[in-house]
């Protein structure tokens, strides 16, 4: 078995044969995988992320009195955003707040209720994101984000336009206290299982595929 750890696929003359357990040092990995044998077809890949996140600290964002984070100058790839920033408690984000970084994974402290616009829109580094807090995925949130992989909202209540169109690595969601989807908010996704117990509205093409 040869690995990789830098998104090629692993080959013998590219990769590391694989011979004992190795240590992850950085907090975010995509380790790929694939087995050979003389003779045989090499196995398909098999890839599997590993995300460690890390506490920013009040320096590497920018807060106004309101409550409202405008800007991350931070370089943590897997990011636990703090409850307060510089004694003022995190209440929101400022629109396409992660749209320009390399960041692979958020979560947000239970004070943040909504994801305003575009806060991750074209951003094809983000993997994972999550928080319990949030109630309401305003539109185009996630909109263009290729390599969305899992997300974890159990407490959301409406989903609006758009918010994960073309996140075409998300194939399942599981949303047990959402009541509204507006149109086109899964469209073009690659969502292969729903979980939508409460569901009461989920308008035109929602999940247009």
């Amino acid at each position: 078995v040869y690995y990789s750890l830098d998104q090629i696929h692993p080959t013998p003359e590219n990769s590391t044969l694989y011979t004992e357990p190795f240590k992850l040092s950085d907090d975010y990995y995509v380790v790929h995988a694939v087995a050979y044998k003389d003779g045989v077809f090499p196995s398909r890949m098999l890839s599997s992320q590993f995300g460690f996140t890390t506490l920013g600290t009040d320096d590497m964002f920018e807060i106004d009195k309101n409550g409202v984070i405008t800007a991350y100058t931070g370089t943590i790839k897997c990011l636990s955003i703090p409850g307060s920033i510089n004694g003022t408690e995190v209440k929101g984000l400022a629109e396409g707040l992660f749209k320009e970084t390399d960041i692979f994974v958020v979560h947000f402290p239970d004070s943040v209720k909504t994801l305003p616009k575009e806060l991750f829109r074209n951003n094809d580094n983000v993997v994972f994101v999550g928080g319990k807090g949030v109630t309401k995925i305003e539109e185009s949130v996630f909109k263009d984000c290729n390599n969305l992989y899992y997300i974890e909202f159990p407490n959301v209540e409406s989903i609006e336009t758009n918010a994960f169109r073309f996140t075409r690595q998300l194939v399942g969601v599981d949303f047990p206290k959402c009541t509204y989807i507006n149109e086109g908010a899964f469209y073009f996704s690659s969502i292969r299982s729903v979980n939508l117990p409460s569901a009461e509205i989920i308008c035109f093409e929602a999940f247009r595929d």
